[in-house]
């Protein structure tokens, strides 16, 4: 399972949501309304960042675990990438497989495919490039703003203090409708800045009474502020797909580190690129 595939199929499963009938009243109606505009703003703060021209390259950390529905091993896969841009396109520059360096073969045929990547696109004009060769196609978030829908009703929870920092918690929950079960029920929930508005940290997770195929389903994110942008800094994700007679169960981590302004004289070599600091220990991808 290539890390990162999990957004897509939450994409599909956050689709079959239809808007509930009329909602039960819901007390603290001025709290509810704070809370719908806190998430509001940090969720357009996020797709003003991820639309945003300025240009970061930074070092991304994928592993990708899928076990069997006996939880034995299927498939177990580790890669390390830079990230950086070929001709107005972000590229990912294999550094390491399973924790280990390129060495040899390895390291030369990934020297290749980025000089192969950039002759093919140097000249090609941008109706007619493809986003292969080692092209990242970038992910939108998660569906966060369906947290937004009348299907929803938001509260704050608390306020939380880290590193210094006050932040908002919002729990989103399905309004009740027994008439109108969706397969999957979803429970989203927003760390945003006090200071800012800005989205720190987001979590969704299904509920005990959901589907099969939706149960300890879970993806969380974390963010951090980059020349005034927000920016990924850890993903996780834990879901069931169709496997055989039974579910196969896929966790996928990412991690993003290093993030710096990109440089058009920038030149990947097999000497490597400048080192990024380690993941700090709450956001290393689990062993």
């Amino acid at each position: 399972m290539a890390a990162g595939y999990f957004f897509a199929i939450l994409a599909l499963l956050l689709s079959p949501l239809l808007p509930a009938q009329n909602p039960d009243p819901i007390p603290a109606q001025s709290q509810a309304t704070d809370a719908r505009q806190l998430v509001t703003e940090a969720l357009a703060q996020l797709d003003a960042s991820e639309k945003d021209v300025r240009r970061f390259t930074y070092f991304q950390k994928m592993r990708s675990v899928n076990l069997k529905p006996d939880g034995t091993m299927l498939e177990e896969l580790t890669r390390r990438y830079e990230v950086t841009w070929i001709n107005d396109l972000p590229y990912m520059h294999l550094l390491e497989i399973d924790d280990k360096p390129l060495t040899g073969d390895a390291l030369r045929k990934e020297q290749k495919r980025y000089d192969d990547a950039i002759a093919k696109k140097k000249d090609l004009g941008q109706s007619t490039r493809t986003k292969t060769d080692g092209y990242k196609v970038t992910k939108p978030s998660p569906g966060y703003d369906i947290a937004l829908s009348p299907t929803y009703r938001l509260h704050e929870i608390s306020l939380e203090t880290a590193d210094g920092r006050v932040n908002h918690v919002i729990e989103a929950r399905l309004v009740p409708n027994p008439e109108d079960k969706p397969r999957c029920l979803w429970r989203f929930m927003f760390w945003i800045s006090d200071k800012d508005h800005a989205l720190v940290h987001a979590l969704i997770d299904t509920s005990e009474d959901t589907s099969e195929a939706c149960q300890n389903t879970r993806f969380e994110e974390s963010y951090a502020m980059v020349d005034g942008l927000t920016k990924p800094i850890y993903r996780s994700a834990r879901f069931n797909m169709p496997w055989k007679k039974g579910y196969m169960h896929v966790q996928d981590y990412e991690g993003f580190t290093g993030y710096r302004r990109f440089q058009t004289d920038v030149t990947i070599h097999p000497g490597g690129p400048v080192e990024d600091k380690a993941l700090p220990p709450e956001n290393q991808p689990p062993k």
